[in-house]
């Protein structure tokens, strides 16, 4: 008869092999399916052997996310929600509600080496999808972002290779802490290794193209160089950075950054974001003249239909532009304010606090300050972008507690683990 531990370990690595490893994943889409197949396996077997997982505070507080967020509410207070926005917090809520329980079922089951190799396939297959994707852009430089709203004109070829989607992006910006924070602790020849990671893991976003993962993932390893030791330092600096922005003429910016884009490819999204960013800083108006005051100007719409319904959402009753409203989708933590008001959006960020609280307490005093840093750069990411994707819950929940118990593992901690 199959132990449970080797029933964990082959179910959470085949939601690994369905998640991060595409290859597979979009050349098996059935063996190798997350939504059909093993989250519901995941969650059918959490119940089946350890049924008291499921009254833990974090799949409570995941589960009531749920049911208020996507059922309850959605339906009655918040009827008139567009369709978009129905299906996004639905998808949303399947791929961390699965991931929970999960993380919850190993921490319940203290498998802590199960963890650690899972986490380390993890990241293997994080790599691979790395050097496919690299290679896919290769091949066709716009690939990752034609991937998220035009996959029907793909070349069939390249999705075969299995690339990287945005949450694949935006779960490598929040990988990056941990890497800096192991690259401290190991001697020089390891610490090469890291380094070389974080620079293999920062190219694919450079090559991907996708501009705010890029910004957020060089600011983000800057601080995690600085650490916690140097935290007021970097502050310090970073104030000081920040008042000789508005003194230096804008007309230095702008060239700065028409300097920087003639490094990339004419034809690439950067060298067209730099350059548009630069005619935006000589010319800072909202609107469609250029790309950053485009995306600037669903701001003020979602902005505008919030004040008209702060408390109950915009989604309480017939919205003050549906169209406006569903544009600024695309900024994940504002458009969710608005729709859901100040009561449901206060709501879905405590259940967040909460969820991820129970992460935290895990953690040694010192590798808080990195979490809190990856947990930042997904929050920044989410004033700019929209976020979805189980890849981020799988990097926050499963890849960094999986790899932090390795790390004081090799440093002599022992954890009993169930058998």
């Amino acid at each position: 008869m199959i132990s449970k531990r080797k029933l964990t370990l082959f179910i959470g690595l085949m939601l690994m092999v369905s998640s991060l490893l595409m290859v597979v994943a979009d050349n098996i889409p059935i063996i190798a399916s997350f939504k059909w197949l093993w989250g519901p396996v995941s969650l059918l077997y959490v119940a089946l052997s350890t049924p008291k997982i499921y009254l833990s505070k974090e799949v409570f507080n995941a589960f009531l996310y749920g049911f208020l967020f996507c059922f309850l509410l959605q339906f009655s207070l918040w009827y008139s929600m567009h369709d978009w926005y129905k299906i996004s917090i639905l998808k949303d809520f399947y791929a961390m509600f699965v991931v929970v329980v999960f993380y919850a079922h190993l921490r319940a089951g203290r498998y802590y080496s199960l963890w650690q190799n899972i986490a380390f396939y993890a990241m293997f297959f994080m790599i691979i999808t790395g050097l496919l994707t690299l290679y896919a852009l290769y091949l066709d430089p716009v690939v990752v972002r034609l991937s998220y709203s035009y996959r029907d004109t793909i070349d069939p070829y390249l999705l075969r290779l299995g690339i990287g989607s945005y949450g694949y992006m935006t779960a490598i910006v929040a990988l990056l802490p941990f890497f800096v924070f192991k690259s401290k602790r190991v001697n020089k020849k390891i610490s090469i290794y890291y380094y070389l990671l974080i620079l293999f893991l920062f190219f694919v976003l450079v090559r991907s193209q996708i501009f705010t993962n890029i910004i957020v993932a060089a600011i983000t390893i800057l601080l995690s160089f600085a650490g916690r030791k140097y935290l007021k330092k970097t502050i310090l600096i970073f104030s000081v950075i920040s008042v000789l922005v508005f003194v230096i003429p804008k007309e230095f910016y702008a060239r700065a950054l028409h300097f920087i884009s003639q490094s990339f490819d004419p034809e690439s999204n950067v060298f067209f974001k730099l350059n548009d960013l630069s005619n935006f800083i000589l010319n800072p108006e909202i609107g469609s003249s250029t790309g950053v005051g485009s995306r600037a100007e669903r701001f003020p719409w979602l902005w505008q239909a919030f004040l008209n319904r702060p408390l109950l959402g915009d989604a309480s009753d017939i919205s003050w532009d549906i169209n406006k409203v569903m544009q600024g989708g695309h900024l994940y933590w504002i458009s969710r304010l608005t729709i859901w008001g100040i009561l449901g959006f206060s709501t879905y960020l405590l259940l967040l606090i909460s969820i991820f609280s129970t992460v935290m307490i895990q953690f040694d005093k010192e590798f808080k300050f990195y979490y809190l840093l990856s947990l930042l750069a997904i929050f920044t990411i989410g004033i700019f972008k929209n976020l979805g994707g189980r890849e981020i819950y799988i990097v926050l929940l499963i890849i960094i507690p999986g790899l932090y118990y390795s790390h004081k593992v090799n440093n002599h901690n022992v954890f009993y683990e169930q058998q």
